[in-house]
């Protein structure tokens, strides 16, 4: 007898877009190809937000220090770490980076008009292993949502039961506007997308 049964779902088409958002707090999938790919959708569609929802034009994006969220060159700005940007100069614009668990990142959003969504790792994985504070993500959370802040989950290294929930966002009480997935969602073949909420 196996100790392990495979989970037989499938995850790609309709079906598997119906159950991720049956899984999860989202109500819409849109499918790609990697978690760049995922994470450069989620940014387009706070720059969409922005422009048609906030009247922001020259808005940015909060990520933290440590991060990673990519290799293409949106992703790479995205990423807040200079060993992984160095050579790529000019980066792209409408990006600012805060410490991680850090109440000084709260303060100065808290005062920031001009940021349109925060893009965060529950874990940051390539930043050393580093789990979100349970506390900090839910201020976080809340300060984001009092300001009108698209709260963007990347959980291309932690999402699909990676972290013992579906959605490492789970085991934090929250609930955000976008979250991306990659890697484990289609074993070995390349699979990627972001989910969204009607907003």
């Amino acid at each position: 007898m196996a100790l392990f049964q495979p989970v037989s779902y499938s995850l790609s088409g309709k079906t598997g877009g119906a159950l991720l958002v049956e899984l999860s707090c989202f109500d819409q999938v849109f499918f790609c190809n990697s978690g760049a790919e995922a994470n450069e959708g989620a940014i387009k569609l706070a720059r969409r937000y922005a422009n048609t929802i906030k009247k922001i034009e020259n808005g940015h994006i909060v990520t933290f220090d440590h991060s990673f969220h990519g290799r293409t060159m949106a992703t790479l700005t995205a990423t807040a770490q200079e060993k992984i940007q160095d050579g790529f100069a000019p980066l792209l614009e409408g990006f600012k980076y805060l410490p991680y668990n850090s109440e000084e990142a709260l303060t100065a959003l808290s005062q920031d008009d001009a940021c349109i969504a925060v893009l965060l790792e529950m874990v940051q994985g390539e930043g050393g292993v580093i789990p979100a504070d349970p506390a900090w993500v839910k201020k976080l959370a809340q300060l984001c949502k009092d300001k009108g802040i698209l709260l963007m989950v990347d959980e291309v290294q932690t999402g699909m039961g990676r972290t013992g929930t579906w959605f490492a966002y789970e085991q934090y009480g929250i609930e955000p506007d976008v979250m991306t997935l990659a890697k484990h969602l289609g074993r070995a073949f390349r699979s990627a997308l972001f989910l969204q909420k009607k907003k």
